[in-house]
């Protein structure tokens, strides 16, 4: 839901650290039928070489935009399966046909032992794309607690295939289908959910830093405090469909009572005149001493003030919102 971005020199890297394996393992699958050995060259043409290098498809499976990967996963696909169809990959219990495919495919490309449980890759690939907090929510923390080995390594965010491994394997190591985020969002929230990229938001194919949609304070019918995530849901439907897909109106009701009820409770007790004086006399005062104005607002506020940098402490979006709904701030004009 919030923007993510990668340095095109990282896709380079990225190639340079799973390539090798990869080829490895489409190299020495043991295909048992002509489909499989077919489907192997489709994916490595010169597999029987010592040393293949005719690799650009399982680049392009590696480090493909989501548009190309997924039109690209779609090609291979149909060459495998008779009458492939992602519509069938929504189904709860997968048709026949695919199920055996599916397996040696996951097998092949191989996320938990390529990636997934490998620490030393994993970790380097959370501290190299990971922000402070979720991608989905920015409501918690995914901190990389890294190290030169195992038992240094602590922890590091969930890695979401925005795209399911379990239904597109071929894309279970695509450097853009893997998105940092919190264990509730990666398995509570969205789990195996097959989505769309026309109906849902992706986060590398956002288009703006601050998503299309505001935080609203609000009184719930029991007169306690929550908070409403307005948005357009005709001129915006692909935000809508995300927003209720990692049930975010829910989750984000229950911070009502906590953050939202202290900073409501905070403007009634002080004006928001005298809040925004405040807010400008500090950036006024401290501006002199060599802070910048978004400095000074996360030393007062606690949170990012720029949209690029909300995934640096988690709720910034949320308290942002609620900060221009009460004129603390200037309201961006849209």
């Amino acid at each position: 839901m919030w923007k993510l971005n990668i340095d095109k020199s990282f896709e380079t890297e990225y190639i340079d650290k799973m390539l090798h394996d990869l080829v490895t393992r489409v190299k020495t699958w043991k295909g048992g039928t002509s489909l499989y050995k077919s489907f192997r060259s489709e994916l490595l043409p010169d597999w029987n070489r010592d040393h293949p290098v005719e690799t650009d498809v399982l680049e392009k499976l590696l480090i493909a935009k989501p548009t190309e990967a997924h039109a690209l996963n779609e090609q291979l696909m149909k060459k495998l399966v008779v009458g492939y169809s992602e519509a069938d990959l929504t189904q709860k219990i997968l048709p026949k046909k695919y199920r055996r495919r599916l397996r040696i495919l996951a097998c092949v490309f191989d996320y938990d032992g390529a990636l997934g449980d490998l620490k030393s890759k994993s970790y380097w690939l959370a501290e190299h794309i990971g922000h402070n907090s979720c991608t989905y929510c920015n409501r918690q923390y995914t901190f990389t607690v890294s190290g030169k080995n195992n038992g240094e390594r602590i922890t590091r965010p969930a890695f979401d295939h925005w795209f399911p491994k379990s239904r597109f394997p071929l894309l279970s190591l695509n450097l853009y289908n893997l998105i940092p985020c919190c264990a509730i969002c990666n398995s509570g929230a969205k789990g195996d959910k097959v989505f769309q990229l026309i109906e849902f938001v992706h986060p590398y194919e956002q288009k703006d830093d601050d998503p299309k949609f505001k935080f609203v304070p609000s009184i719930s019918n029991k007169g306690e405090w929550t908070v409403v995530l307005e948005r357009d849901k005709v001129a915006h439907p692909d935000v809508d469909n995300t927003i209720k897909a990692f049930e975010l109106d829910r989750i984000y009701d229950m911070h009502g009572p906590l953050e939202v009820k202290e900073l409501m409770e905070f403007a009634q007790a002080y004006s928001n005149t005298y809040l925004q004086q405040i807010y400008n006399q500090m950036k006024g005062d401290l501006g002199t001493a060599g802070f910048s104005q978004e400095e000074v607002y996360r030393m007062l506020f606690g949170t990012e003030s720029i949209p690029s940098k909300y995934l640096d402490r988690p709720l910034s979006k949320m308290k942002h919102d609620i900060m221009e709904y009460l004129r603390i701030i200037e309201r961006d004009v849209e």
